[in-house]
C-alpha cells in the first residue's frame, strides 16, 4: 500500500496530461466542425472501434492479473491465452466490418453517401489501430502484477500527444489524416510497452519462456479462457448498449453524437483520473487480500469504498458547482453553439451522479474477480444493460434527449442493488449499513460546499475567472474541513496499507 500511495500522485499527473490531450482534442475539433455530421462520423466510428475491443482488454486485465498474483512468473499458458484472445479479436472485427459495410446505409439517418464512405474509411483504419492495444494492454497487467504502476501508464501519453500535435501543428484538419495519426500513436505505444517489459531489470515477477504446450492439453489457459468468457460476454453487452445509445442519439438530431461524446469525455476526465486510477492500482493488493482471507478482504475493499468514495462524491459537487463555467469556456466557441454547452453539462450532470453508486458495485465486481468468480458480475451486467435498454425506449417518450443518459445512471443504481443480492444469496455480506450511512453524510457535506460556493462565488460573462474563484472556494472548503479532520484521516489512511 505504501508504493501505491507513493505512486498514486505520478499516476493522476500521468492521467491529466492524457485526459487533458483527450479534452483538448475534443475542443479543437468541436471548434473546427461544431456539432456536425462529419464529426458524428469520426465519434462514432471511434466509439464503436473502442467498445469492440474493449471487451478484449477489459478481460485482460481482470483475468490476467489475479492468474499472475498467483504464478509469480508469465507462461507458456499466458501465451496460449493471448493467441486465443488474439484470435477472437480478429473474429469479432470481421464481423463487425461486414455488418458496417452491408448495411452502411442504415448507420445514421443524417448521414450523407460522402459521410458514410469516410466513416467506413475511419473505421478500417481504427479496427486494425485497436490489435495494438491488445498487446500493450497485455504488458500494462504484468506491469501493474508486478505493482510498476508508473511504467505501466506512461507509454499511454504517447496516443494522448500524437493526435494533439496534429491538431495544433495542421493547417486544414482532415479527418482521414487525423485517424492515420491515432493508428500511428497506438502501434508506438505498443512498441514502447514491448521495450519497457523486455528490459525491465529489478522485477519480482519472473519473465520466462517455457517449452510451448499445445493449448488442448493446457489446463491453465483453459481455465483463464473459462473465466474470461464471461467478462467478455458481460462486456460485450455493455458496449452493445453504449453503441445502441450513440446510434439512437443520431436520432435526435445532427450533432447530438457529438454532445454526447463531449459529455462523456468530461465524465471521462473524473472516472480516468479518479476511478480508474484507484482500481488499477488497488486491484492486485484487492486479490491478494481475498486470496488471505475473505474478511481481510472484505473489510480492505470497505475502506477503498470509503476514500474513493469521498473523492467522487466531492467531484459531483464540485461539477454541479463550477461545472458550467467549464463546459462553456471549453465548447462554446467557434462553431459550437451556447445551446449544445448546456446539454453537455446537463447530461454530464447527470452521468456524474451515478458514479458514486457505479464505485461501490465495480468494488463488489472485483470481489468476485479476486475469487475466481467472473460469472456472477457478468449475470449482473445483462440484467443492467436489459433494464439500461427498457429504461431508454420508455423514457425517450417523456424526457427526450435526456433519456439517453438518464437511463444509464438509473440503470448503474439497479445494478448495483442486483449485485448485493447476489452477494447475500452468496452469503459475502458486507457492512451495507456504513455505507449507506457514509454516502449520506457525505453527499451532505457536498451540498454544503455546494451552497457556500454559490453564495461566495461570482458570476459574470468571464467564464475563466468565474470558474477558477469558485473552484478555489469550493477547494478551499474541502481542504479546510479534511485538515480539520486530519487525525482521523491519517488513522484511516493507515488502516488501508
Amino acid at each position: 500500500m505504501t508504493k501505491i500511495l507513493k505512486s498514486f500522485p505520478i499516476v493522476i499527473l500521468i492521467t491529466l496530461i492524457i485526459q487533458f490531450c483527450g479534452l483538448l482534442k475534443s475542443v479543437f475539433l468541436s471548434k473546427e466542425f461544431g456539432a456536425s455530421n462529419e464529426l458524428d462520423a469520426f465519434y462514432l466510428a471511434n466509439i464503436l472501434t473502442v467498445s469492440i475491443f474493449s471487451v478484449i482488454t477489459a478481460a485482460i486485465s481482470t483475468v490476467l492479473i489475479p492468474n499472475m498474483v498467483d504464478k509469480k512468473k508469465t507462461s507458456q499458458s499466458t501465451t496460449n491465452y493471448m493467441k486465443v484472445l488474439f484470435f477472437i479479436s480478429v473474429l469479432l472485427s470481421l464481423i463487425v466490418v461486414v455488418f458496417l459495410f452491408l448495411f452502411r446505409d442504415l448507420i445514421n439517418p443524417n448521414f450523407s453517401e460522402d459521410i458514410n464512405k469516410l466513416f467506413f474509411q475511419m473505421i478500417l483504419i481504427l479496427v486494425i489501430s485497436q490489435f495494438f492495444r491488445i498487446a500493450s494492454s497485455f504488458y500494462l497487467s504484468l506491469l501493474q502484477t508486478d505493482n510498476e504502476y508508473i511504467l505501466s501508464r506512461f507509454p499511454n501519453i504517447i496516443p494522448a500527444i500524437l493526435p494533439i500535435l496534429y491538431l495544433l501543428i495542421g493547417k486544414n484538419i482532415n479527418m482521414e489524416i487525423l485517424v492515420i495519426v491515432i493508428f500511428c500513436s497506438y502501434f508506438l505505444e505498443m512498441i514502447v510497452y514491448y521495450f519497457v517489459a523486455k528490459h525491465k531489470d529489478k522485477s519480482n515477477l519472473t519473465w520466462v519462456k517455457p517449452e510451448p504446450i499445445p493449448f488442448r492439453q493446457d489446463s491453465e489457459a483453459k481455465s483463464m479462457l473459462r473465466n474470461t468468457l464471461p467478462i467478455i460476454a458481460g462486456s460485450a453487452v455493455f458496449q452493445l448498449q453504449i453503441l445502441i445509445i450513440n446510434y439512437l442519439a443520431g436520432f435526435f438530431g445532427s450533432g447530438m453524437i457529438t454532445i454526447l461524446s463531449n459529455t462523456n469525455q468530461i465524465v471521462g476526465i473524473f472516472q480516468g483520473l479518479l476511478i480508474s486510477n484507484v482500481f488499477a492500482l488497488v486491484y492486485p493488493n484487492i486479490v491478494r487480500a481475498v486470496k488471505n482471507s475473505l474478511n481481510e478482504g472484505k473489510k480492505r475493499i470497505e475502506n477503498y469504498i470509503y476514500l474513493t468514495n469521498t473523492l467522487v462524491i466531492m467531484v459531483v459537487w464540485g461539477y454541479a458547482s463550477v461545472g458550467k463555467d467549464l463546459v462553456y469556456l471549453l465548447f462554446y466557441r467557434g462553431n459550437f453553439s451556447k445551446d449544445s454547452a448546456d446539454f453537455i453539462y446537463m447530461f454530464g450532470l447527470i452521468l456524474i451522479m451515478g458514479l458514486p453508486f457505479s464505485v461501490i458495485r465495480d468494488y463488489f465486481y472485483r470481489f468476485y474477480y479476486a475469487i475466481d468468480n467472473t460469472s456472477k458480475p457478468t449475470a449482473n451486467t445483462f440484467l443492467t444493460v436489459v433494464f439500461n435498454l427498457l429504461c431508454l425506449f420508455i423514457l425517450q417518450f417523456f424526457m427526450g434527449e435526456f433519456s439517453l443518459v438518464l437511463s444509464t445512471s438509473l440503470g448503474t443504481i439497479i445494478s448495483l442493488f442486483s449485485i448485493i443480492k447476489k452477494l447475500n444469496k452468496d452469503e459475502y455480506r458486507f457492512d451495507y449499513r456504513n455505507l449507506a450511512i457514509s454516502y449520506i453524510v457525505l453527499n451532505a457535506f457536498g451540498f454544503c460546499l455546494f451552497l457556500i460556493t454559490k453564495f461566495l462565488g461570482i458570476t459574470s460573462d468571464n467564464y475563466l475567472l468565474n470558474l477558477a474563484i469558485n473552484s478555489f472556494i469550493f477547494i478551499i472548503c474541502f481542504t479546510g474541513v479534511l485538515f480539520l479532520f486530519r487525525k482521523r484521516v491519517l488513522v484511516f489512511l493507515k488502516s488501508i496499507r
